[in-house]
């Protein structure tokens, strides 16, 4: 179909239940309820070795293997995706950044890029967030200055895709136009 990627989403911990919303309780109860016989490093190492392997088949193919690195993922910070592409260690494996995930665990989407680096970045998902109460909105619409952030990737010397993602809304078309639009008049310092 003339696709040039390939996109992953990393799983949580192995045998892990996640967290969920009781809305009895007087505060969230977060956490993973961790299987009494998890290692970390057999997940780890697990995962490494999915991730290389998949990357190795789309080599052949002449295809890039991304991967999206989501809150309570195995891999969600900076640092972890920088450790995760050093035991990959494939030219054709790097990271699909998405801003809202970083805002929502409370990391700055532009010094993470810093961190990670345009070399390890293959595509940005470009998402906002009010860091309160609404991940996944249209840019523009949360707190994330894209003026800034967009310099910050071409600062780095980031060449890749960026691309508008817009998720849980009543009206997909008109979120996009608007998050489009925003996104232009910030590339072109109008904002």
């Amino acid at each position: 179909i003339g696709c040039t990627m390939i996109s992953c989403i990393l799983p949580m911990p192995t045998g892990a239940t996640p967290w969920y919303f009781n809305p009895q309780a007087p505060a969230i109860k977060q956490g993973f309820r961790m299987p009494s016989d998890y290692s970390y490093r057999k997940d780890w190492d697990l995962l490494i070795q999915g991730l290389s392997k998949a990357s190795d088949f789309a080599a052949e193919a002449g295809i890039k293997t991304v991967v999206e690195c989501f809150p309570h993922s195995l891999v969600s910070t900076p640092h972890a995706m920088l450790k995760m592409i050093e035991d990959v260690n494939r030219p054709n494996f790097g990271i699909q950044f998405d801003t809202n995930h970083m805002i929502y665990q409370r990391i700055d989407p532009e010094y993470a890029v810093c961190i990670v680096g345009a070399e390890n970045i293959l595509n940005v998902h470009l998402k906002d967030s009010d860091a309160m109460t609404r991940n996944n909105l249209p840019p523009g619409t949360g707190i994330l200055d894209y003026t800034s952030f967009l310099n910050t990737l071409k600062n780095i010397g980031y060449k890749g895709n960026c691309s508008i993602e817009v998720e849980f809304t009543d009206n997909p078309r008109r979120y996009v136009r608007q998050a489009l639009e925003h996104v232009r008049l910030c590339m072109a310092g109008e904002y």
